[in-house]
């Protein structure tokens, strides 16, 4: 009887340890948009030697986006968003490897996305979508950022760059990650200039660790530029535009995905809102 009430213990003892490692193993998708700190380190250990874009295309599923009949907003940002991936394995970034939020029209909830990004927290991040406006007037570029980002991320990059915490933080990598970007794309594609808008309230760019951006390539409400979309190369253009700028943004930093931030405010007359 003792023995047996022994060999009964031992196994209620070893169910116990699996539940509870399984319960610590287990988390949802979308755990490190909600707490980064906990990105496991031998994961980005695993990038170290890369250089990792993460391209987001806007909307997928039962969120269509901007509809301008017979173009759809969620289709055009996944075809453009693949074109760009071409772009940059084509362009031969030293070692890099290009990530997808979604690979086809699957609906992906904002924090989904970001979680797929911060697991990476040394991405360069792209959200790629098409404007609407009620006014059909209303045409060109525009390129997001958000500044400052939350405290649970900043915290994050301190602990990144072995800093104290409570260290003054100044990030100024979205505000130049979409300067380059924009730059390029107007370039490329010959729209209006719109510049770049710092939103803090966007989940993206807001919630993602590494230097991140959201373009709003045209307005699909403006008849003239949903006009311009279906004409031969016009998606080819806009996604080369876009690679050409995150090019320039790698090439700039030399692969640091924390290049330009510091504990003091740099006045840099090149890069303006």
């Amino acid at each position: 009887m003792k023995s047996l009430l022994q060999n009964l213990l031992s196994i209620i003892g070893a169910s116990t340890f699996l539940f509870c490692m399984g319960m610590l193993l287990t988390r949802p998708t979308n755990f490190a948009a909600y707490v980064p700190e906990m990105i496991e380190i031998g994961q980005e250990k695993l990038e170290n030697p890369k250089v990792r874009i993460v391209l987001d295309a806007g909307h997928g599923g039962r969120d269509g986006g901007s509809v301008h009949k017979p173009l759809l907003e969620k289709e055009l940002t996944m075809r453009v968003v693949r074109m760009i991936r071409e772009r940059l394995v084509e362009e031969a970034l030293s070692n890099v490897e290009v990530v997808l939020t979604r690979e086809g029209d699957e609906y992906r909830s904002l924090h989904q996305r970001v979680g797929v990004a911060n697991r990476y927290p040394k991405a360069y991040f792209v959200s790629v979508h098409f404007n609407g406006s009620e006014y059909r007037s209303a045409h060109g570029t525009e390129t997001f950022y958000a500044d400052p980002k939350p405290t649970i991320i900043q915290n994050q990059i301190r602990r990144r760059l072995q800093w104290e915490p409570g260290v003054p933080l100044i990030d100024t990598r979205g505000r130049r990650f979409a300067e380059t970007v924009q730059r390029a794309l107007v370039e490329r594609i010959g729209s209006r200039d719109r510049g770049i808008r710092n939103n803090p309230k966007l989940v993206l760019p807001r919630e993602v660790i590494g230097p991140s951006i959201l373009v709003e390539c045209v307005f699909l409400s403006n008849p003239k530029e949903a006009a311009r979309l279906q004409q031969p190369g016009a998606l080819q253009a806009i996604a080369d535009g876009i690679a050409e700028g995150v090019i320039a943004y790698v090439r700039e930093t030399e692969g640091d995905p924390y290049a330009w931030i510091s504990t003091e405010q740099v006045i840099d007359a090149d890069v303006s809102e």
